[in-house]
């Protein structure tokens, strides 16, 4: 039922990133770019520093993540508990896997340390 999602390529995430981040919307399965203006966020300690950027979400894409989210509604609903949590773990896993990533980016983001980013992102710094 449930299929894997890559997500959309990053330019420079690991480690000391310094590339751009394209932002997307992940609707029907799919990466897409927002409908809208263009968005871009820059690193606070470094403001020439662009960190990501793409298109903004307009209501057409909110409807159509929605339709598309009620399609998979009633399978999803179907679907074992134990296998829904088999999801949600394997979910958890990789975003545990990524956590040097993906703290990196929100430390550059939000201009927090490395150790924030990471607590924010999803666990705690190894020691």
């Amino acid at each position: 039922m449930s299929a894997a999602v890559d997500a959309p390529a990053m330019s420079g995430t690991a480690p000391g990133a310094k590339g751009t981040v394209q932002l997307r919307l992940l609707i029907d399965g799919e990466w897409v770019s927002g409908n809208g203006g263009h968005l871009s966020f820059v690193n606070p300690s470094r403001p020439a520093q662009i960190v990501a950027e793409g298109g903004i979400a307009v209501l057409a894409d909110v409807d159509r993540a929605v339709m598309a989210a009620r399609g998979f509604q009633r399978a999803w609903s179907r679907t074992r508990v134990h296998e829904r949590g088999a999801v949600l773990s394997r979910a958890a896993a990789a975003l545990e896997s990524e956590a040097d990533a993906l703290g990196l980016e929100l430390s550059r983001e939000e201009g927090k340390t490395l150790a924030e980013g990471r607590r924010r992102c999803c666990v705690q710094p190894k020691s």
